[in-house]
């Protein structure tokens, strides 16, 4: 398999893993929400979980990981 042929394969697998990661979030965000909290307490809780979804998927749609495949 050339070079072009692999970074694609590996891209594509990427793109699948970042839809589950997004999915994951969704659900996720959806169960806090739907939590009896505090409003404060809510927000607080949401910045983390977009910080942290924010962590997981930005390193695999960067243009630097797509030149290192």
């Amino acid at each position: 398999m050339d070079k072009k042929s692999q970074q694609e394969q590996i891209q594509h697998q990427f793109d699948d893993f970042i839809k589950g990661l997004e999915s994951l979030y969704i659900k996720e965000f959806e169960k806090l929400v739907n939590r009896n909290m505090s409003p404060g307490l809510i927000s607080k809780a949401s910045q983390r979980l977009l910080q942290s979804r924010e962590g997981a998927i930005y390193p695999l749609k960067t243009d630097d990981n797509k030149e290192a495949l």
